[in-house]
């Protein structure tokens, strides 16, 4: 019997990091859609990185947000916050779910030690 082990040699970062963090075992497939800007976020300054990682198109999807800083993290909630649950973590990083179980969002900001809003 042989075993085989496959090592990630490098820590995940980014979108890459959030889509391994989801339990979307029932997806064949997650588009990733890089530079794409949900509305209330046009407003929002100093966005380093973000991409939409859709299940299947139509399914549930979430939204990777890198800010500059926390200080414009902040600042862009404070000016235009999600109207869906997010995930703040890392230090200037936001994840928006739509269409996510409660169940997903908490066990997914809990595994990438953030906390809910």
């Amino acid at each position: 019997m042989a075993a085989v082990l496959v090592f990630h040699l490098y820590p995940r970062k980014g979108a890459d990091r959030v889509r391994h963090a989801l339990d979307w075992s029932a997806c064949t497939e997650i588009d990733e859609q890089d530079g794409v800007r949900l509305d209330y976020a046009r407003r929002w300054g100093d966005v380093r990185e973000q991409d939409l990682l859709v299940c299947q198109n139509l399914g549930p999807h979430v939204y990777y947000v890198r800010f500059g800083s926390v200080d414009a993290r902040s600042a862009a909630l404070r000016r235009e916050p999600p109207k869906e649950p997010a995930c703040v973590y890392r230090s200037a990083e936001l994840v928006v779910f739509t269409d996510v179980s409660r169940a997903e969002r908490r066990r997914t900001c809990s595994d990438l030690n953030g906390t809910l809003r």
